[in-house]
C-alpha cells in the first residue's frame, strides 16, 4: 500500500480495513513463483516467475 492509499483512511482505521485495503504478495516455497493479487484475495492472482 502506498502512503497516499494509506493517507486516505480518515480517522482511526482498524488493522483489518488497512488489511483488506492492501495489495498481497506471497512466494511459494515449492515452485518459488510469486503471486500478487492485485484486486483483493477473492480475485485470481497475477503469477510472476524468476527471469534466468
Amino acid at each position: 500500500m502506498s502512503d497516499t492509499d494509506f493517507d486516505e483512511f480518515s480517522g482511526r482505521a482498524t488493522a483489518d480495513d488497512v488489511y483488506a485495503a492492501a495489495q498481497h504478495a506471497f512466494r511459494c516455497p515449492t515452485c518459488d513463483r510469486l503471486h500478487v493479487f492485485w484486486s483483493g484475495l477473492a480475485e485470481p492472482s497475477t503469477v510472476y516467475t524468476r527471469e534466468g
